[in-house]
């Protein structure tokens, strides 16, 4: 349940930063990352399901996460507002993407799932592509 509150937390992030983002490679990889978390949100959406797990809006996981995307939101919106947003938001985003992958790996590890494995091998490499992208992109042009 917190990958997945997490997963939801950066789809939200992403959606609303989209038409913000000047810089056209950047764009085009956060319309990528998106999709992929919306494919991910599905899946793992679709696994609680088959296991019978729910994602309470009044667990406290649940509330920690909602306060944890409102402070990012205010960081990125921040950002917006003084011009900044593509230099900041390469670096914020590879950093909250390095961290689910984190997550992801605990679960794979955890796990003697195939659906859960599968889930997460496919998850990180989407990731991956995604973190690359960022990486190319120059931050120190103006």
């Amino acid at each position: 349940a917190p990958i997945a509150l997490r997963i939801d937390t950066l789809k939200t992030a992403t959606a609303s930063q989209q038409k913000h983002l000047n810089e056209n490679q950047i764009n085009e990889a956060n319309a990528s990352l998106n999709s992929s978390l919306t494919t991910m949100n599905t899946t793992i959406q679709a696994l609680m399901k088959d296991r019978k797990l729910k994602s309470s809006e009044t667990s406290p996981s649940a509330k920690t996460e909602k306060a944890y995307g409102e402070a990012l939101a205010k960081i990125l919106d921040d950002s917006y507002q003084r011009g900044t947003l593509d230099r900041t938001y390469t670096s914020q985003m590879t950093y909250e993407l390095t961290v689910l992958k984190s997550k992801l790996a605990k679960l794979k590890r955890s796990t003697k799932s195939k659906e859960i494995t599968e889930f997460t091998t496919s998850a990180t490499e989407n990731i991956d592509t995604v973190m690359k992208a960022y990486a190319s992109f120059d931050t120190t042009k103006p």
